[in-house]
């Protein structure tokens, strides 16, 4: 909950602010609404803050463990071999894992099927089978590592898309103002 708290003040202040500007006693009693809104749930976070609330962190399904184990490229971009050496990295397999994280995350996340084949050839050299392409992608997939796009088939992003719809009608809600 701790995240959310620059953000419910910078909303509180903003919305603060386009109350004083307002001269319409309508539009001032909405902003006012909403400034009051924004006030209480600052109050509930941080109350809920100082309670012995479960951690925000915690895992609620298992489902959610395999994309919280993974190992992602910049988690290990730096490391240095000594210490790669005893992560139980399988160096083949995970090497292609990263090569195609980064091939997708290099395009701006989002890439299809076809896109990613040559994108590997042309960051390794390597031709690599289309199944086994699919096969590494369909594991990333399980690991959260990659997701695919819906209604798009062969298409991968390394952002999970319903959260992206979710934030994206979040801020259609709020277009009125």
């Amino acid at each position: 909950m701790h995240e959310f708290i620059p953000f419910v003040k910078w909303q509180a202040s903003h919305h603060r602010k386009q109350l004083n500007r307002a001269t319409d006693p309508r539009k001032k009693e909405i902003l006012q609404g909403i400034v009051d809104k924004f006030d209480g749930l600052l109050a509930q976070i941080e109350a809920l803050e100082g309670s012995d609330s479960p951690s925000p962190n915690r895992i609620s399904s298992l489902d959610e463990i395999d994309g919280r184990v993974a190992l992602r490229p910049k988690d290990i971009a730096d490391l240095p071999d000594e210490l790669m050496e005893q992560l139980s990295i399988k160096k083949n397999g995970d090497d292609v894992e990263i090569a195609i994280q980064e091939i997708i995350e290099a395009a701006g996340g989002a890439m299809s099927l076809d896109q990613i084949i040559i994108g590997y050839y042309r960051k390794t050299g390597e031709v690599l089978k289309r199944n086994l392409i699919n096969a590494k992608l369909y594991r990333m997939g399980k690991k959260d590592l990659i997701y695919s796009l819906p209604g798009k088939k062969g298409v991968y992003c390394t952002f999970n898309p319903a959260e992206l719809a979710a934030n994206e009608s979040k801020e259609e809600d709020l277009s009125f103002l």
